[in-house]
């Protein structure tokens, strides 16, 4: 895969900006320590490997991370590379170990190790989806859960809200952002039916997305165990038929119908008949509906906590947005033009959304790329990358790393999205340097051996401290 010959147009203008988005996303209410750890293990898995049962802590106070603007001199890349020498060999990082370091403000490449070579990115892969969707959709576009009446048929019509949240008891729930609840929407199904609707059937409707629901490369194990749910337009809970375990169910429109129509007779409503699958008819009079998150929320939690069903959902929507199906092969064509308008003509190309695919393929200088597109200040709309971005020893998927005494130059000053897969770990974002410099990062490590697959994550860390605690210049 060729790394084309695209440079981001980044001057230290746009490391400034970079500085003060992260700061006021901080200073802006803290949503990064609004979810507990067990709302964390629940929402999202960020690998298909177990989730661990040692709770996260949960953060009380965010440093300002990456909020000073570089304004000293630039590092230099003999000195970046000599300050990670000793860590780049290490066998840990696997067989096939990229890694890319560049300075947004001047545009210099301080390190390129397999930087052009294409790697599986793991769930690194949510942060060009997350630029997709804020570009293709707009950060304010949220996403509509219906229930419209068709003769004697109550239809629950899926818009695609992957966080809507069913009526069964919920683990510990975030201030933000606030999600929809289908109890309210049959509640307000069932005031606008009134008391002369007569009996009627519930009906789902979930052909706003197509195709199979399981991606290409998906590991058969990825929904029993609770990686991710079959990728549904209609769905609550995460696809769990009890929020608080991981297992998904295989069908999570019908689960979001039984809920329904059990929600509608506890207002009162008389249903008959089992739930079944009909498309709601175009003149069909709306009854009630509930939003979902704003996109930029959504992306927030997709990078912050790993959210592959997020992740999915962002992606069929970006789909549909550029005009094609709703589906895998759609999201693979969609994602790819729409960085393309960006800019980023090669170097990612995906074929879903999570990065749970093990067909994904980025070089580390592409994800380094999107990165520096996100910091230059030139889309706005993008900023909700910078804000989702999870920050080390603090929140989100980095929330219990850097806790080593080699690592824990990074706490507060990394922040960057994480990725694990079976032999493959990365993580890519942004790092304060010790002169205050912000430099952005892509390290991929692929063909990891299992006997050292605890150490791989930890070396990552060090990799990105000790960018933290290098003046270089």
């Amino acid at each position: 895969m060729g790394t084309g010959s695209w440079k981001p147009r980044v001057r230290l203008a746009g490391t400034v900006v970079l500085a003060v988005v992260i700061l006021l996303a901080l200073v802006a209410g803290g949503a990064v320590a609004m979810y507990s750890p067990e709302r964390v293990r629940a929402l999202a898995v960020e690998s298909p490997s177990p989730t661990p049962t040692v709770p996260r802590p949960t953060p009380t106070t965010v440093p300002p991370v990456l909020a000073t603007p570089a304004t000293t001199a630039a590092p230099r890349a003999a000195s970046v590379e000599s300050r990670l020498a000793g860590l780049l060999g290490e066998r840990s990082l696997g067989t096939r170990f990229g890694a890319y370091v560049v300075d947004p403000a001047n545009e210099r490449t301080l390190l390129s190790q397999r930087g052009t070579s294409a790697v599986t990115p793991a769930s690194t892969a949510k942060i060009p989806t997350s630029v997709a969707a804020l570009s293709a959709l707009g950060p304010d576009t949220r996403f509509t859960t219906t229930a419209v009446r068709s003769g004697q048929s109550v239809v629950l019509v899926g818009g695609g809200d992957p966080t809507l949240l069913g009526p069964k008891r919920q683990p510990k729930l975030p201030a933000y952002p606030s999600l929809a609840r289908l109890s309210t929407l049959a509640k307000e199904t069932a005031k606008a039916l009134g008391d002369n609707a007569g009996t009627v059937r519930v009906r789902i409707d979930d052909s706003l997305f197509s195709g199979p629901r399981t991606g290409p490369g998906w590991k058969p194990n990825y929904v029993p165990e609770g990686s991710v749910a079959p990728v549904s337009a209609l769905t609550i809970d995460h696809g769990r038929s009890d929020p608080r375990k991981g297992g998904r169910v295989s069908d999570p429109a019908m689960l979001a119908g039984n809920a329904f129509r059990r929600l509608l007779a506890n207002e009162g409503v008389r249903v008959a008949g089992k739930v079944g699958r009909a498309g709601a008819a175009k003149d069909a009079a709306e009854l009630a509906s509930v939003r979902s998150p704003t996109v930029a929320e959504l992306v927030e939690l997709t990078l912050t906590y790993s959210d592959n069903d997020v992740a999915e959902a962002l992606a069929r929507h970006v789909a549909r947005a550029e005009g094609e199906p709703a589906s895998f092969a759609g999201v693979a064509r969609a994602t790819g033009r729409v960085l393309a308008e960006l800019g980023i003509g090669s170097g990612i190309t995906l074929y879903d959304g999570s990065g749970l695919s093990t067909k994904d393929r980025v070089t580390p200088q592409g994800l380094a790329q999107v990165l520096q597109l996100v910091a230059s200040g030139e889309h706005p709309d993008l900023s909700a990358v910078l804000s989702g971005m999870p920050v080390g020893g603090f929140s989100g998927t980095l929330a219990d790393r850097y806790d080593q005494a080699e690592s824990q130059g990074g706490v507060g000053v990394v922040r960057a999205k994480t990725g694990t897969l079976d032999g493959v770990s990365s993580l890519a974002g942004y790092v304060q340097d010790e002169n205050g410099r912000v430099l952005v990062f892509a390290f991929v490590a692929n063909g990891i051996p299992k006997k050292k697959a605890g150490e791989t994550r930890p070396t990552l860390d060090r990799l990105s401290a000790r960018l933290a605690t290098c003046g270089c210049s």
